[in-house]
């Protein structure tokens, strides 16, 4: 199956005010094998639709995402692909211009599970996938925001692949490689050995007073970040007491707690100007549309003027996020609010007697003043640093030693080819597409390498795991962790209730 995305001019921005005009796209073709996409589409008629045209009429349809719709066609697609053994080409198209910003968070998967997707589809290899984590998907599952379900949805088309080649195919969870298995032992074991394990190491704040405890329970809260997690983590926290989480995956003693919060004040500071910010557009004007929330830009006059007269200038994508910033510019009020403050450099955090945040100080860069922000939780998010597995070449960057995109300068060491991709080769920056579409292509370069090679069977180390007793839990595990969990939510009206300990699941 094949997405194509095809883009149109809408002209549905209104230069004189600022709005978006509310009006659907133009439908390309009336063909009925062309199945339009849009917020109120019920998916699962959908794909009745799709199945009905394929079995009896065409050999190819085309979904079309409309407007702000492209995630739910996106998982459309996939659920189609599921169903028909990945022999369905379709063409997915939106009148959006630059709609990557749209699907980025659909996209942001497990970059190994591409990369492993495509080495089952252009070789005999099997397979061996190892998580940190003890259950698989950690990205989608604890990474994606629990108000938008949709998105993960696309755990389906990996369940579909684990399932389909389970001759091939072997996941370990819990495992840690270079502690559980040293790297020396991963290399002997396996032909090829994949990195694709990105940039887990957050950045700490290294402020004073950024170890004090943080609690829920203060009515005011500052973000320190200006990408998609302080958003989600605003939203979530502004949205949970409404009891509109109820029917997410959020574990019950969790939702619970966060359902009691008095929280009414929220400021997401971000240290840079509004220019910068790393916002999606879907993501920010969800935050501005929260019932019974003010949310404002609360800047000076100098960046009013520059987003202003920058508009003209700017690429579709960043203007339509500008539009949306500009639009709401002003000085949040009423009972809840929530803040958009930029030029803050988190200086310190004070603590109270029993070490709990009570205040976060600040220096404001514009104009060179130190402010005092109330603080009951403060929450950081200023993105990632690259680590390095012990036993991993490292250059003197301290990145991973490439010999070139993909292959790793082993030197004259014996054992496996060493392949790495994504943001543990190359850095925490690129779009999650780009690291999609670098897995893509390293699981071709491994094809390539090892196509004339004579076969091999490898040990692989799940000896080595049980000789050095260690816990892991397999992908049949998963399954029952999986079904466990989806049961007990249906007795709520929940997607699912999220277990939080798996030691009955482990191998012994």
């Amino acid at each position: 199956m094949s997405i194509r995305m095809s883009t149109t001019p809408s002209k549905r921005f209104d230069e004189k005010t600022n709005d978006m005009r509310r009006r659907p796209p133009v439908k390309p073709s009336g063909d009925p094998n062309h199945i339009y996409i849009t917020r109120k589409t019920n998916v699962e008629s959908q794909t009745k639709t799709a199945e009905e045209l394929l079995n009896n009429a065409f050999d190819e349809i085309f979904i079309h995402g409309m407007g702000a719709s492209v995630n739910k066609a996106l998982v459309f697609a996939m659920e189609v692909e599921r169903k028909f053994g990945g022999s369905v080409k379709s063409d997915i198209q939106t009148s959006t211009v630059q709609c990557t910003d749209d699907i980025v968070s659909l996209l942001d998967l497990d970059q190994r599970m591409f990369a492993c997707n495509g080495l089952l589809r252009k070789s005999d290899f099997s397979v061996d996938v190892f998580e940190y984590s003890p259950v698989p998907f950690g990205l989608v599952r604890y990474g994606v925001a629990p108000d938008h379900q949709e998105v993960k949805n696309v755990i389906n088309l990996f369940d579909n692949m684990f399932e389909k080649n389970k001759d091939r195919l072997k996941m370990f969870c819990n495992v840690n490689i270079g502690r559980d298995v040293t790297f020396d032992e991963l290399t002997r074991a396996y032909d090829a050995v994949l990195l694709a394990y990105g940039s887990y190491k957050t950045k700490k704040l290294n402020i004073p007073g950024s170890e004090s405890k943080n609690v829920i329970s203060g009515s005011e809260f500052v973000v320190v970040g200006n990408g998609n997690v302080a958003l989600d983590c605003a939203r979530v926290l502004s949205t949970a007491s409404s009891g509109s989480l109820r029917i997410s995956d959020i574990p019950d003693d969790r939702l619970a707690a966060l359902e009691k919060s008095v929280i009414k004040d929220i400021k997401i500071l971000g240290r840079r100007g509004p220019e910068n910010v790393s916002f999606t557009i879907k993501e920010l004007r969800e935050q501005f549309k929260i019932e019974e929330w003010d949310s404002k830009l609360e800047i000076s006059e100098e960046d009013q003027k520059n987003l202003i007269e920058s508009l003209p200038k700017l690429e579709r994508k960043k203007k339509r996020l500008t539009e949306v910033l500009v639009k709401n510019i002003g000085v949040a009020n009423g009972p809840k609010q929530c803040h958009f403050m930029f030029h803050r450099t988190p200086k310190e955090v004070i603590a109270d007697s029993d070490g709990n945040v009570q205040e976060l100080i600040v220096e404001n860069t514009e104009t060179g003043k130190t402010e005092k922000l109330p603080c009951g939780l403060l929450i950081y998010s200023i993105g990632f640093d690259t680590l390095v597995l012990d036993g991993v070449p490292q250059n003197e960057k301290k990145m991973i030693d490439m010999k070139d995109h993909c292959r790793v300068n082993m030197g004259s060491a014996s054992g496996a080819q060493v392949y790495a991709t994504g943001w543990c080769a190359h850095g925490p920056h690129g779009v999650i597409v780009d690291t999609q579409q670098q897995s893509i292509f390293v699981a071709d370069q491994i094809a390539s390498d090892f196509a004339h090679k004579m076969k091999s069977v490898a040990s692989g180390v799940e000896l080595i795991l049980k000789e050095k007793k260690v816990p892991f839990i397999s992908w049949d595990a998963w399954k029952l962790i999986d079904q466990q969990e989806r049961n007990q939510g249906k007795l709520t009206g929940k997607v699912r209730e999220k277990l939080t300990t798996f030691e009955k699941f482990m191998s012994k």
